[in-house]
Order: structure tokens, then C-alpha cells, then sequence
């Protein structure tokens, strides 16, 4: 339980009772930072200094024992040092590598939170020390149970968290995406049928019959009136269907004028027909239509077979398996957490799954480690966010310099630091990018400099592959089946 009573005093001389009593009121939260603790006791200052010393309660809340004041300064700590629980997260927390005045290179952390702990730690007087940590749930839980100090990456503001710790003032949003590979291309036996539309086959294949229906009585009308023999020629069919796939034909013209017109507007009609299936044909030949990829969640949850994500991904499960919503039941039916980064998004290139993170930590790492020589790249960020939310410091409940932390943050984002340091990190992040295709472009020019010039000015020509020619082929196969089923049908009826 927790109340809002200003004061409570504590009159007492047992030191289990005072420990007992430490613990109670912290695990029922007691007391709040603005509520003053008043212990008399007649302990031994030495018992009295490792009591306060190994409680909460009495060490960092407004608290006074046998007149001596233990609280934390509400503007001022100091310099004393201060736990905080954090490991490497780009871009808000990450090691670098920096060259000196002398030209030598060291390691320095860097990233937007880190240098806003810095200016947090400044304005208040502490230092830090960062302790070591596997996983960001183990961070967590060190805060929780009140060893560090806060945890100083942003976290997502979620009312499952807030019953094991509270935060301090929403300074940012975290956007929360997935990434998932490029969809390849797969084979189309269609793509001599996709350049037309159906109603376009259906419409040249009705405009075949009908002019041939047409010439055919056209002539025997003018075989009658010429009083000419009336026999079929088989020159009607053979010239429309030539003319159609833009081939000669041995038959003569007529004389009639009439059937000349109409053979006139029909060579003009498989003119444009020809000349725009043949062009639509290049087109799905060398740029054809990929498949559709998921980009929002609905679309996540019906096309991945299952969503990765980093330890701090479970707070996020539960969220969304209580959230009431389909969608998100559907996609916590999906999440395994317990995979790093990049780790996960090496799993996502060999299949049909996704990788969940913030859009920050996403663009990095794949920037970092899934980004060719020549800017490209097999993964991609869905372009619908999760669930864009407030995001703040982990701390733990009922912290006593809340209020500082939160007026400093306030301030520092006000100014617009937090802003410019994001812009920073993205500014190292294109910069890597840079340095990779500079260094890919010299390695290419000190191979071969024909090589590179061809490259470059080819650039852009995709070469044909079976992928693109199926359908062809499937047509010369099906044909020569067809010729060969034909043969066999002539044979026999010859020798029988």
C-alpha cells in the first residue's frame, strides 16, 4: 500500500525491528519523498551508521535518526558516485572508436542517453559507474531491487512495468518496428501472358474470329458476283494469323477493294498490338513485379512464421497478450525473446521471420552488418510502427531525486540537446556508410580499373536470368511435346 501522510515517527531500540520495519515499509511504500521519517533511538551510532547504510529507507528518503539528517540533497549529491545499470544499445548507449590530438585511437562510450546521463550527472554533481550487465532485463532487475541508481537507456512506458518501477519525465518516443527480408523473385511460367490483360487476349482473340469470318464471306460474295469457282482459300487464315505475329505470308492479295480495306485496318490494328506487347514484354521481363511484402502488423502476423526479439522484448508480450486486441494476441502468439540484434536478424535472411526492435537500433545494425559495398541490402524495416510510445528512464519507486532527474532531463530536451545528439549518431552511422563504399571503391580500382569503369557506367542493367525467360521456355518445351505427340499420331496412321 502507499499513503500521502507527512510524517511518521519511530520510536524504537530493537535493531531487527527497525530492519524489519526498513523493508516493510519499502515493499508497501510507506512513504514518499515529500513525507519526513523521524527515528529516535538510543542504538550505538556505529550500529546506528551500518543500519542506515544497507536500508533504502532510512539512507536515501527524508529521514532523521538520533539528529543526524540523512537525505538526499535536493539540488546537490556531492560528487558522491552512483551505480547505473546499462550495456551496449546503439544508438542510445554504445562503445566507439575516436582518434586523439596525438593520433592515436581510444575507446569512448557515446550515444544519445549516454551524454544525456553526463549532463544529468554535471548539473547534479555525481559520477557513475556502470555495472556490468548481460541483458537489459538483468539491468532492470539491479534497478528494481534498488543497486543502481536508474537505468539510463529509454524504455517504453508500459502499465505491466510500473508495478515492479516508475520512471522519470517522458523525454522521447520510442518507435518499435520489425525488419524482414526482401522478398526474392520467385519463377513465373506467365510472363509471355502477364504484358496483357485479360479482356486485351479476350479481345484479340474475338477480333481473329471475327475478321476472319468477315474476309471469308466477303470472298465468297465476290466469287459469286465474279462467277468464279467457288473454292475455300485457306490465304485468309494463314494472313490474319501471320500478320499477327508480325510474319510474311505466301498467299497473294486479293483484287477486291473492299477486302484490301479490311486487311489494311487489320495489318494497322496488329501494328500497335504487336509493337505494345512487345514493348510491355521487355518491361516484366527486366523489371518484373516482386511480391507483396508485409510492412504493417496485420500483414507481420500473417506472413511471419516468427518474430525475434532481445530479452527486454518479453515486458512487451505481456503487453500484448493482454492488450485485447487480435492483432497484437496474434503477434505475442508469435515472439520469442532471448535473441540479440544481430543475432536475430541473421535468422531473419535465411527465412520467413522478423526482428523486433526500436526503428533506431534496426537502421544501425543492419547499416552496420547487413548493408553491401554498394549500399544495398537484404533485410527491410516495415513501414507501419508498432507502437509508437513515451519512453523514459527506468527508476525505482519512490526515488527520492525523482524530481531532479526530471527537471534536469526537462531542460536538457527543452534546449534541444537530445535532438542535436540524435542527429549525431545518425551522422556516424552515414559516415561508417561512407568510409565502406570509399574503401570498396578504391579496393575495386586497384584490381582493375577497366573492370571499375565498365561497372559503373553498366550500372543499373540487370541481366536476364531463368527466373525472367520460365515462361518461354516452358512454351518451347510444351511445344516440341506437342510436335513430338503429333508425329507419333501421323506415324502410325501411315503405316496402319
Amino acid at each position: 500500500m502507499s499513503t500521502d501522510c507527512v510524517g511518521v515517527l519511530l520510536l524504537n531500540e530493537n535493531v531487527e525491528f527497525l530492519e524489519f520495519f526498513a523493508q516493510w515499509s519499502l515493499q508497501g511504500r510507506l512513504l514518499i519523498w515529500t513525507a519526513k521519517l523521524i527515528v529516535i533511538t538510543s542504538l550505538q551510532l556505529s550500529v546506528l551508521q551500518s543500519l542506515v547504510s544497507t536500508h533504502w529507507i532510512y539512507s536515501n528518503m527524508n529521514t532523521v535518526v538520533l539528529n543526524q539528517v540523512y537525505k538526499a540533497n535536493s539540488a546537490n549529491f556531492f560528487g558522491a558516485q552512483v551505480n547505473v545499470s546499462a550495456t551496449s544499445y546503439k544508438p542510445l548507449w554504445f562503445e566507439t572508436t575516436v582518434e586523439t590530438r596525438d593520433g592515436q585511437t581510444e575507446k569512448r562510450i557515446t550515444g544519445m542517453d549516454y551524454l544525456l546521463l553526463t549532463a544529468v550527472a554535471r548539473a547534479l554533481n555525481f559520477t557513475f559507474y556502470v555495472v556490468p550487465i548481460k541483458s537489459w532485463s538483468e539491468a532492470l532487475n539491479h534497478m528494481e531491487k534498488r543497486q543502481t541508481f536508474a537505468t539510463p537507456v529509454y524504455h517504453v512506458v508500459l502499465y505491466n512495468r510500473l508495478k515492479r518501477f516508475e520512471y522519470t519525465l517522458g523525454y522521447t518516443y520510442s518507435r518499435l518496428s520489425f525488419s524482414m527480408a526482401k522478398p526474392k523473385l520467385t519463377p513465373n511460367w506467365q510472363s509471355l501472358y502477364n504484358p496483357l490483360s485479360d479482356e486485351v487476349w479476350i479481345t484479340i482473340f474475338a477480333s481473329v474470329v471475327f475478321v476472319i469470318v468477315v474476309l471469308m464471306v466477303f470472298q465468297k460474295i465476290v466469287m459469286y458476283i465474279n462467277e468464279d469457282e467457288d473454292t475455300f482459300n485457306d490465304w485468309i487464315t494463314q494472313l490474319v494469323v501471320a500478320s499477327l505475329f508480325s510474319q510474311s505470308a505466301s498467299a497473294h492479295l486479293p483484287k477486291s477493294n473492299s477486302i484490301r480495306i479490311i486487311l489494311a485496318v487489320w495489318l494497322i490494328f496488329t501494328f500497335i498490338i504487336g509493337v505494345a506487347y512487345r514493348g510491355n514484354l521487355t518491361a516484366f521481363l527486366t523489371l518484373p513485379k516482386y511480391p507483396p511484402r508485409p510492412e504493417t502488423i496485420p500483414e507481420l502476423v500473417s506472413n511471419a512464421e516468427r518474430v525475434n526479439w532481445d530479452s527486454w522484448g518479453k515486458d512487451f508480450k505481456l503487453y500484448f497478450r493482454d492488450s485485447g486486441s487480435e492483432v497484437f494476441e496474434k503477434l505475442a502468439g508469435l515472439i520469442e525473446v532471448g535473441i540479440e540484434t544481430v543475432e536475430g536478424l541473421k535468422y531473419v535472411t535465411k527465412s520467413r521471420q522478423a526482428y523486433m526492435d526500436t526503428i533506431h537500433k534496426l537502421r544501425l545494425d543492419i547499416a552496420e552488418h547487413f548493408t553491401n559495398v554498394d549500399g544495398s541490402s537484404p533485410l527491410y524495416i516495415g513501414r507501419e510502427s508498432v507502437m509508437p510510445g513515451l519512453a523514459a528512464w527506468p527508476i525505482p519507486h519512490d526515488s527520492p531525486y525523482k524530481t531532479q532527474l526530471d527537471r534536469c532531463i526537462s531542460r536538457v530536451v527543452e534546449g534541444g540537446l537530445y535532438e542535436k545528439w540524435t542527429d549525431d549518431m545518425m551522422d556516424l552511422a552515414r559516415q561508417y556508410s561512407v568510409k565502406r563504399k570509399k574503401l570498396f571503391q578504391e579496393t575495386r580500382s586497384k584490381e582493375n580499373d577497366v573492370e571499375e569503369g565498365t561497372a559503373s557506367e553498366g550500372q543499373g542493367i540487370q541481366a536476364l536470368t531463368l527466373t525472367h525467360l520460365q515462361g518461354p521456355l516452358i512454351l518451347l518445351v510444351l511445344g516440341t511435346a506437342l510436335a513430338a505427340v503429333t508425329f507419333l499420331i501421323e506415324f502410325v496412321v501411315i503405316k496402319c
